[in-house]
Order: structure tokens, then C-alpha cells, then sequence
């Protein structure tokens, strides 16, 4: 009989160092799992300042036990932690909306590679989407676009730029148009640009965790541990004039020369 299959771990270093590049010590979190397996469920807590310690400890545990593990990325209303505080309730019904986002902060640029739906990357179409990720960055600092976070999804990149906007449907609209512009200008047959992540009550991936999608084959498709490759010391927040400008813009012809001046190395940070 063959020996299972050794698999990454949840590493709770690394979902510290998330937790503090994402978020400000006050803020409540939604810790959401999402259970693909067998039968389908959705867990979710919320968790204030002083227990990121059990934040930590349960997307671990969730993750070992096969869920995909995220968190709300923008600033949502504090008076969820009544729903469920500092713990995690199985089989949810009702989790973070739109409307309970008290301000958008992040703008989620998430390259991701084609491939057949419910599996992992192989190397070669995670490779290709760290290309994109690496042209998008030059292209955008070019503009004077401040330093994003960078992130290995386990799949595909993620670029988190700081934005400090309300949450109403003009941004809304404006984040919909950065994203479609840069789609069109990005995307090829082999990594897209997900432009469906405009919504304020988004969540992302909680870095630090194991991306799980479909079996666990390493000479293939393996599990691979999300994480964060660079965390600026200070985020400056993009402007309003910023992201307009690029929504203006349209699409335009690929030009790589950018991409030879601006430069970022995958290394976790």
C-alpha cells in the first residue's frame, strides 16, 4: 500500500505577518472556511484586536481539515463581532455583504492562471501568472503607482494596492473600470485577471494558509502555502486622480519596455 502523500501545513508565522500587513490592530475580522469537500459548508467568525491569537489558531485548524480559508479584506462594520465573537460557527448562513464594509482599503489585483476548474496550478501555468503579475507591477509603478503588497495565492499572484475610499457605488463602479482596463490590457490565454473582485465585502486568501484546490499531487498539480512575498514598511494609498486616469485610459497596446525597468523579486518577505 502506498504511504499517503506528505502536504504543506498552515504556518502560523506567516498568518501573523498577514494579519498585521492587512489589517489595523482595532479592526474586526470575518474568518470565513469554505468547505468544498464531501459535504459543502461554509464556517465564518469574527475576531477583534485582542484575539487575532485565536484568529490564528482556527484558520490553522480549519485548514488542516481541508476548508479554504479567507478573510474580509476591507474594513467591515465592528458590531459583527456580535454574530459571532472571537470563535467559529460551522454551517453559517449569513457572512459579511457589501453593505456591512465600512471602507474600502485594498484594491485586489489577482492574476490567475487558466486551468481546468477545482484543481491546483502546475508550476509552469503558476509561472506564467507570476509573469503577469510582474508586468502589471512595472506598468502601474511607471504611472507612480505606490508600492503594492505581493502575494503568492498558492495559485497565482496577488497584487494588494492601499486605497482609503468610501464604500458607495461611484468607487464601486471606478474599482470595476481599473480592473476591466487592466484585464484588457494583461490578459492573455494563459493567466486572466480576475476582474469579479470589485465588490467591497470581498474576501482574499489569508496568507499563511495551504491553497488546497482539488488532490494533492506534487509532480503535477500540488497544494502549495499562500504567503506574502513583500509587505511595504509604510502602504501609501493610491489616489482618486490615479485610478481615474487608468480608467480613462482604455486599453492600449502592450509595450514591454516598462517591464525591464521595474523589477520585483518572489521571495517571501
Amino acid at each position: 500500500m502506498n504511504a499517503p502523500l506528505p502536504v504543506p501545513q498552515a504556518d502560523a508565522a506567516l498568518i501573523w505577518q498577514a494579519l498585521d500587513a492587512l489589517f489595523e490592530p482595532d479592526d474586526v475580522i470575518e474568518l470565513r472556511a469554505l468547505h468544498t469537500r464531501g459535504r459543502k459548508r461554509t464556517d465564518a467568525g469574527y475576531f477583534d484586536g485582542d484575539h487575532r491569537d485565536a484568529l490564528v489558531r482556527e484558520a490553522a485548524r480549519l485548514n488542516k481539515a481541508g476548508a479554504a480559508v479567507y478573510v474580509t479584506m476591507n474594513r467591515i462594520d465592528p458590531h459583527l463581532l456580535a454574530r459571532c465573537a472571537n470563535r467559529v460557527q460551522e454551517n453559517v448562513t449569513a457572512t459579511a455583504t457589501d453593505a456591512n464594509v465600512t471602507l474600502r482599503r485594498w484594491l485586489l489585483l489577482d492574476f490567475d492562471p487558466a486551468r481546468p476548474k477545482d484543481t491546483s496550478a502546475t508550476d509552469v501555468q503558476l509561472a506564467a501568472a507570476k509573469d503577469k503579475a510582474r508586468e502589471c507591477y512595472s506598468f502601474l509603478k511607471a504611472k507612480g503607482w505606490p508600492e503594492p503588497l505581493i502575494a503568492e495565492s498558492g495559485n497565482g499572484m496577488h497584487l494588494l494596492y492601499p486605497i482609503d475610499l468610501p464604500n458607495d457605488e461611484t468607487n464601486r463602479d471606478l474599482i470595476k473600470s481599473v480592473l476591466v482596463t487592466l484585464a484588457e490590457r494583461f490578459d492573455n490565454d494563459a493567466t486572466k485577471l480576475d476582474t469579479s473582485v470589485f465588490n467591497a465585502g470581498r474576501i482574499v486568501k489569508l496568507y499563511g494558509t495551504v491553497a488546497n484546490k482539488g488532490d494533492h499531487i506534487p509532480a503535477l498539480a500540488p497544494w502549495r502555502l499562500s504567503r506574502l512575498v513583500r509587505a511595504p514598511q509604510r502602504t501609501v494609498s493610491i489616489t482618486v486622480a490615479q485610478l481615474r486616469a487608468l480608467s480613462q485610459a482604455g486599453p492600449v497596446a502592450h509595450q514591454k519596455a516598462a517591464a525591464a525597468r521595474f523589477r520585483f523579486e518572489l521571495r517571501p518577505c
